[in-house]
């Protein structure tokens, strides 16, 4: 059957005005644009599917934020598909393919196709 799981941390900073003028020297330091936030956010969801005790399947969103970094200021989102097989209790193989991408890519260009393979061992 299937199963939803979903997972959302957010921090959130209330910074005085002494604060954010200590922290708008870093781009000074660091040679990097930094903003005067420090919030930082991260969610995910995924959809899983079981089709035996043994297979199952996947699909999931998430996105990463964090506003002090100019890179990550507006974002990133990823997706993902996947899915495992569980020979006994103990054991998972599960593979995966993931794509990373910049929300804001006049900032940083990026995105990233990634291919994974896992075998997970429970004690």
């Amino acid at each position: 059957g299937f199963t939803v799981e979903g997972e959302y941390i957010g921090v959130t900073h209330s910074l005085t005005d002494k604060q954010k003028q200590t922290i708008a020297i870093f781009p000074l330091i660091t040679g990097g644009a930094l903003y005067d936030e420090l919030d930082k956010m991260t969610y995910y969801a995924t959809l899983m599917y079981d089709f035996s005790e043994e297979w199952y399947a996947y699909a999931s969103y998430g996105k990463l934020q964090d506003k002090f970094n100019l890179v990550f200021h507006s974002g990133m989102n990823n997706y993902g598909v996947g899915g495992g097989y569980r020979p006994s209790n103990a054991v998972v193989i599960k593979a995966q393919y993931g794509k990373y991408e910049m929300i804001d890519r006049t900032v940083a260009d990026f995105a990233m196709d990634r291919y994974s393979v896992a075998v997970s061992v429970f004690f």
